[in-house]
């Protein structure tokens, strides 16, 4: 096997994972704006959901439960920063792949000689790029992450009280903050990289 084959083998193998990782991807934001709602419903009608919450851990798991809801609320807090740290990771791995994907696919031209032969994921991706997916391109990498941090601050803001479980609620906030501040951070930096090409 030559080294353009096994280029090619590997180039195939890493748009497989990006594929995987793709999907991991859009499972974790579904899963970030249920906790995310979750989180806002306590705020809303702290009684009620927190009584459906119980209810349906006793109606799936069979486990009836007899907590404060404080605790329920830093649940909610520690199940949220949880999907939105696998989310950002997933997301920045995805980005990190095609920066790496694309410098493959040059490589593999420059093998064969061909400056189009492979191309899927670089140049033919990224040539006359829709407004449509220039559009939700932005709602996810700024509007959203933007949306995140407004219902972050307001959830905590309206749960404030004095206890243990708040405290820890409060270290869960600052630390999902910061993490879409770093996220928002790493789409500005790859957006500039990508505009200085």
């Amino acid at each position: 096997m030559d080294k353009t084959e096994l280029l090619y083998d590997h180039y195939k193998d890493t748009c497989e994972i990006q594929r995987e990782n793709i999907r991991i991807r859009n499972k974790m934001f579904v899963f970030t704006i249920t906790a995310m709602a979750i989180l806002l419903l306590l705020s809303y009608s702290p009684d009620t959901c927190g009584s459906a919450i119980l209810a349906f851990f006793e109606h799936m798991y069979g486990i009836n439960m007899a907590i404060q809801f404080g605790l329920i609320q830093c649940l909610a807090w520690v199940i949220l920063t949880y999907f939105s740290m696998r989310y950002y990771q997933t997301t920045i791995t995805i980005e990190r792949t095609y920066k790496y994907i694309h410098k493959t696919e040059n490589q593999l031209n420059k093998n064969v000689g061909n400056s189009t032969f492979i191309d899927r994921e670089g140049k033919s991706y990224l040539l006359e790029y829709p407004i449509c997916s220039k559009l939700m391109d932005k709602i996810y990498k700024w509007i959203f992450p933007l949306l995140y941090l407004v219902a972050i601050c307001v959830k905590i803001f309206v749960e404030r009280r004095f206890s243990l479980a708040y405290v820890l609620d409060v270290v869960l906030f600052i630390l999902a903050f910061i993490l879409c501040v770093f996220y928002m951070h790493f789409n500005y930096k790859i957006e500039k990289s990508y505009c200085n090409k």
